[in-house]
């Protein structure tokens, strides 16, 4: 047998390993979405998160991860919602990725874990969860998302006739913006005046003070 036909021969029965090893691990990942879903209605959520380590493909691995994050967050077990974000879906998008339409389980399971969050009180962990434009958390373009956690912030404290504390809370975070953005020399600066520390101040203690009329 020629050399030639011997190469052919053996990257065809690579092929078909390569093949017969994908099918086995199709199935093998086709059964734990399904023993996972029964775990989940027989409310075993122990096995449940044991059988979404044996999913291979991502995307059946993201949505019954999404499925287990809700509920967890709806038996107020935060803890374990997170622990599944993180430990169970290790290779999730950063922050600075969560935001865009086609990272579908990061953008939604981190919306369910910052409402819970904020709702619950529990604000600093929210915070991880919001999307940033830069893992650099000083970039000057990181002032909207800071604004818009703590606006959320601000009105859940408020729904709570925590008024006091919001605005504690508010001064607690201005020294950000005056040194990310008032004290900016980025040229990018003039596209975030809107965010200097005065106008954040302005505004949220004007939502902090019309709250009292709710």
């Amino acid at each position: 047998m020629s050399t030639k036909k011997i190469i052919i021969y053996a990257v065809l029965a690579l092929l078909g390993f390569v093949f017969i090893g994908n099918v086995i691990s199709t199935a093998c990942s086709s059964s734990a979405v399904k023993q996972f879903k029964k775990a989940l209605e027989d409310g075993n959520l122990s096995e449940a998160s044991k059988y979404i380590e044996q999913i291979d493909d991502s995307s059946d691995k993201e949505r019954c991860a999404l499925r287990l994050i809700r509920v967890y967050l709806e038996l107020d077990n935060s803890k374990q919602a997170i622990y599944v974000y993180e430990v169970l879906t290790p290779y999730h998008e950063g922050r600075d990725n969560i935001s865009y339409s086609f990272n579908v389980y990061e953008r939604d399971a981190c919306k369910l874990l910052r409402d819970y969050l904020v709702k619950h009180g529990d604000y600093e962990t929210a915070w991880n969860y919001y999307p940033l434009k830069s893992l650099d958390e000083n970039y000057i373009g990181n002032a909207p998302c800071l604004y818009d956690y703590m606006n959320d912030v601000v009105v859940a404290m408020c729904a709570a006739g925590r008024q006091d504390e919001a605005s504690q809370f508010v001064r607690s975070k201005l020294s950000w913006f005056a040194t990310y953005v008032d004290a900016s020399s980025s040229q990018y600066a003039s596209e975030y005046a809107a965010f200097q520390s005065n106008q954040v101040r302005e505004r949220l203690e004007q939502l902090i003070d019309e709250s009292y009329n709710y």
